[in-house]
């Protein structure tokens, strides 16, 4: 049985106003499987029609929603309720069991954490580099509540270089120290960004010592992704989707990004920016999502 609360305890800097967006944030926590899961929440109770019922938002590898809330700020224009979980291993969520921990295990567990929070209405799901791949997978298994879905910088193309002459390396051939590097040097951008940089460590640091082996097999996980089958399924059934990527992403290639949109069957959006651009100028996310509405009419083709 779940149940619901307010946790009163959300550092001051999230709460408030600011100039994306007159909503305050609350930190909720929700009873899923035994353990009290913590989540970011707004809500816009004014008479204001909005695209959509809810939003979706599922974080990236080591970090959680709180990096996010600018971006949760700017998703509040489009949606009656923003729901931002910590995903397994992450923000004091426990770890999925090693050999459970895969896509569809983690797609099970945000199904579990939708049904628990009693969704209702048309849902437009979020997600950010690993939790783009989660969010891939739950779309998938979960027709009846995904009517619309946007991928920022998403793993789950089994695509990482596309060579001149055809031959493909595939995600699994490529070295793990390539990866991390990369992440880490996408981390190291948010130097420049002061406000952002304290919020991150201060996710990342905590979820790496609290569940270190589950992390690092959820890095693995990511290295050797294939959601081919997924994507290919979602395209078939036509689900409203808009896949955006940052140029100087190195973390998700774009050879990869242009496989995952040849498999959707879209054309994707390319912004300026290194893989977490997102984090560091929710701004221009927002600009980016108010183009991909009006332009491609993600949400007015939802059911």
């Amino acid at each position: 049985m779940a149940s619901k609360s307010t946790d009163n305890s959300i550092p001051p800097h999230l709460g408030g106003r600011d100039g994306w967006s007159n909503l305050a944030f609350r930190s909720e926590r929700l009873l899923l499987r035994g353990s009290q899961i913590r989540y970011l929440y707004l809500e816009d109770d004014s008479s204001v029609d909005k695209a959509v019922d809810n939003v979706l938002f599922l974080h990236g590898w080591a970090i959680g929603p709180w990096s996010y809330t600018g971006v949760l700020r700017q998703l509040g224009i489009w949606a009656r309720k923003v729901y931002a979980p910590c995903l397994p291993a992450f923000g004091g969520t426990p770890a999925l069991p090693a050999g459970g921990d895969g896509f569809p295990d983690y797609a099970q567990w945000v199904r579990e954490f939708v049904h628990a929070g009693a969704f209702e209405g048309r849902t437009l799901v979020v997600g950010h580099s690993f939790g783009g791949g989660v969010a891939i997978r739950f779309a998938y298994d979960a027709p009846e509540i995904v009517t619309s879905m946007v991928l920022a910088n998403a793993i789950g193309s089994p695509v990482w270089r596309q060579l001149s002459y055809g031959r493909v390396h595939a995600i699994q051939e490529r070295p793990i120290w390539d990866w991390g590097g990369y992440l880490a040097a996408d981390l190291g951008s948010f130097i420049e960004v002061r406000n952002v940089l304290p919020a991150v460590l201060r996710e990342a640091i905590p979820n790496i010592m609290t569940h270190p082996q589950a992390i690092w097999r959820i890095a693995d996980k990511i290295r050797s992704v294939d959601l081919s089958t997924e994507l290919h399924a979602l395209w078939v059934r036509r689900l409203p989707v808009a896949v955006i990527w940052s140029k100087r992403d190195r973390v998700v290639t774009r050879d990869s990004y242009e496989a995952m949109c040849k498999e959707l069957g879209v054309k994707g959006k390319e912004v300026e920016g290194s893989h977490s651009w997102l984090i560091a100028h929710p701004s221009s996310f927002g600009q980016v999502m108010e183009e991909i509405i009006d332009s491609e009419g993600l949400l007015s083709e939802t059911r």
